[in-house]
């Protein structure tokens, strides 16, 4: 399991922002609303846009090569 601190003012880690938009979080404001990363000073929210944009890339081309 990844241990890797993206938020050091609300001590969020890399897999609880991985496990937010598992359960379908898809906006950066819906993963700060969940795990409280990007409220304090606000740093870490490229790493948590970054994620984000990332976790959308994959599931457009999962639904392009496994259509419904």
């Amino acid at each position: 399991m990844s241990r890797k601190l993206i938020c050091l003012c609300n001590l969020v880690e890399e897999h609880e922002i991985e496990a937010a938009l598992r359960k379908g979080a898809v906006t950066s404001d819906q993963v700060k609303a969940i795990t409280g990363a990007g409220t304090g000073c606000g740093r870490c929210v490229p790493a948590l846009e970054k994620m984000v944009a990332e976790h959308r890339r994959a599931a457009s081309l999962q639904s392009k090569l496994f259509p419904d």
